[in-house]
C-alpha cells in the first residue's frame, strides 16, 4: 500500500499572520520572563516613602524620557514610586550594566503586579509594559538577583506614559501570556 502524505494547506495571509506570531513570540520568549497579575499599573515616577528591605534605598525621581544610572550592589534595592492614573500605558525600561537585576512592580495595595527578569545575565533590558486598572501610587523596586554578586550599575528609564489605546491591550496580553 503506498504511502500517502497530507500537508496543511493555509492561505497564504493566515500563513504569514501565524509565522509572523511565532517568530515574535520565540523572540521574546528567549529575551524576557514576566510575571505580570491581572491588575496593572500607569505617571511619573517619584521616590517611595516605605523601604521593604533593611538594604534597600529610595531613588529619586523618574521623568518621562529621562534617564537614572544608579550603582546597585547584591544586597541592595532601590525603590521608586509610579502615580498612576487609571487606564494609563506605561512602558518603562530598567537596563542591566554589569549586574543582573530583578525589577518589580507593586500596587498601591503592596500586591506585587509585574516582575521580570530577562534571561540576558548582566547586561540587556528589563522591559516593563503596563496598563493601571485604577488610578494611585504603585512602587517600582530594582534588586539584585543574587545577594552575593558584584556592585554594577542600571539606568531606569520612563519610555512612555500615556492613556492607553487598544493596541496596548494587545501588546500587555502577549508579554503577560509569555509569564
Amino acid at each position: 500500500m503506498p504511502h500517502v502524505q497530507k500537508t496543511l494547506s493555509l492561505p497564504r495571509s493566515k500563513y504569514t499572520s501565524l509565522l509572523l506570531i511565532s517568530v515574535i513570540l520565540s523572540i521574546t520568549i528567549t529575551t524576557i520572563t514576566v510575571y505580570p497579575n491581572p491588575k496593572s499599573v500607569t505617571n511619573p515616577i517619584t521616590t517611595s516613602q516605605n523601604s521593604v528591605a533593611n538594604n534597600s534605598s529610595d531613588k529619586g525621581e523618574l521623568l518621562l524620557g529621562k534617564a537614572i544610572e544608579q550603582e546597585l550592589v547584591g544586597d541592595g534595592a532601590h525603590s521608586y514610586t509610579l502615580k498612576l492614573e487609571a487606564n494609563q500605558y506605561l512602558n518603562l525600561v530598567v537596563e542591566q550594566k554589569g549586574i543582573d537585576i530583578v525589577a518589580t512592580v507593586f500596587s498601591p495595595s503592596g500586591e506585587k503586579v509585574y516582575e521580570v527578569d530577562s534571561p540576558n545575565g548582566t547586561e540587556g533590558p528589563e522591559p516593563i509594559y503596563l496598563i493601571s486598572q485604577s488610578s494611585g501610587n504603585y512602587r517600582l523596586e530594582v534588586r539584585s538577583l543574587e545577594k552575593g554578586a558584584k556592585a554594577g550599575k542600571y539606568e531606569a528609564k520612563l519610555v512612555e506614559l500615556r492613556a492607553s489605546k487598544p493596541t496596548d491591550t494587545d501588546r500587555v496580553a502577549a508579554f503577560k501570556a509569555l509569564g
